[in-house]
């Protein structure tokens, strides 16, 4: 495969200027022998534009041609006579001497079908895959997994496969995530047997879950090709949410019992260490919803991460009065977040993905203001119709 350097615009520039290239594919030679009374092989196919050669063994023979072609004539062939054929169809023949005999031979010449190029994504040298997702710019091998507040980095190539037929004219190369397309690229065709890439393409940032990257090209089905079925390849993308804070709640600081501070607020995700300062304290829940640290004296420390949304007391057991509370605020009301305002009248209701980080209402009529509530501040990242919807993207 050839390396292709192409100059890459986004959207309105061409990739590369390649030249046309001629097909051109190699003729055939093929030998007929004859002697005894008989032409061997007395039966053959070939292709147009091969060469056959009627080589004489022994014996006083013709080969001539009893159809629209006169093959070697009515000549005898004391050694051999070679024929071409340029044009399909059966073309039979005799010997004139011998013909009573049973000799007779035919050639069938085949057409040569048209050689098409066939556009396909294609996974380079030192290249993980043919659709590489990392999460910096200089590498070519996929990262795993990534933070929801990581860019996205993508590096992509497309080949044509074929060894002899070129792609003359524009094409396009499109990118989509999740069926919605981010991307597109056009290419100025492409010579056989060459590639066209692109590197250190930014995907941006992607909300918490199971993404599905598609590299597809010639989307647009401008090139006529051998295989039609092979320019799309797609990758899962799975992102995560990086790991939430680290606070800390020291008790018997300073001998005094108390747990400093004794209120906390905190978010879905992070983990609270109870450090021991002095005396012989319990971390203990007041309800069975969150155990905390349990009933028995903690001498060290004891750490607990909270997963749900909520306000959890604890105390300690030893000591009448000290206590405590955690309050964790959830990434997004769904009740609250399930519904949308605008200046004149609300709308009943909204879907909500807490996985895709959307929010879908119907298109209002007219409306030029909306607003989602939430128990906490969102940040809209994206904004588009659908339909007869709107879709709101949110990061927490």
């Amino acid at each position: 495969m050839k390396k292709q350097n192409p100059f890459v615009w986004m959207f309105l520039a061409a990739l590369v200027f390649l030249p046309r290239c001629s097909q051109k594919l190699s003729a055939a030679s093929h030998t007929v022998e004859f002697n005894n009374f008989a032409f061997t092989p007395a039966d053959l196919k070939v292709k147009v534009g091969d060469t056959v050669t009627f080589t004489n063994r022994g014996g006083f023979h013709t080969v001539t041609g009893t159809g629209t072609d006169p093959l070697c004539g009515d000549g005898q062939i004391p050694i051999s006579c070679q024929r071409t054929f340029t044009t399909p169809g059966t073309f039979p023949y005799r010997c004139i001497f011998h013909t009573g005999q049973g000799m007779t031979g035919k050639i069938t010449v085949e057409d040569v079908p048209v050689e098409k190029p066939n556009v396909v994504p294609f996974r380079l040298n030192g290249w993980s895959d043919r659709l590489v997702v990392t999460r910096s710019t200089g590498g070519n091998i996929s990262d795993p997994d990534f933070f929801s507040d990581q860019d996205i980095w993508v590096d992509w190539a497309i080949a044509n496969i074929s060894l002899t037929a070129g792609i003359p004219n524009r094409f396009f190369t499109e990118l989509v995530l999740d069926g919605v397309s981010k991307a597109s690229w056009f290419h100025e065709g492409l010579t056989p047997d060459t590639f066209n890439k692109i590197e250190d393409y930014n995907l941006g940032q992607l909300p918490v879950g199971e993404h599905v990257l598609t590299l597809v090209t010639d989307h647009t089905s401008v090139v006529d090709e051998s295989n039609e079925s092979d320019n799309s390849y797609s990758v899962n993308v799975r992102v995560i949410k990086r790991p939430g804070a680290s606070h800390i709640v020291e008790y018997g600081k300073n001998g005094a019992n108390v747990f400093t501070p004794a209120e906390l607020t905190v978010n879905v995700g992070d983990t609270v260490v109870f450090l021991h300062a002095t005396g012989f304290h319990t971390i203990t829940g007041t309800t069975p919803a969150e155990p905390f640290c349990g009933n028995d004296a903690i001498p060290s420390a004891c750490t607990v991460t909270f997963n749900n949304p909520g306000t959890f007391s604890y105390r300690c057991l030893f000591h009448p009065g000290m206590a405590g509370a955690i309050t964790v605020r959830g990434s997004l009301s769904l009740e609250a977040a399930a519904h949308v305002e605008g200046p004149y009248e609300p709308l009943p209701s909204a879907a909500v993905n807490a996985v895709d980080h959307t929010v879908t209402v119907s298109l209002p009529v007219n409306r030029t203001f909306w607003r989602l509530r939430a128990d906490t501040a969102l940040r809209i990242t994206e904004i588009r119709v659908v339909a007869s919807t709107i879709v709101l993207r949110y990061e927490e």
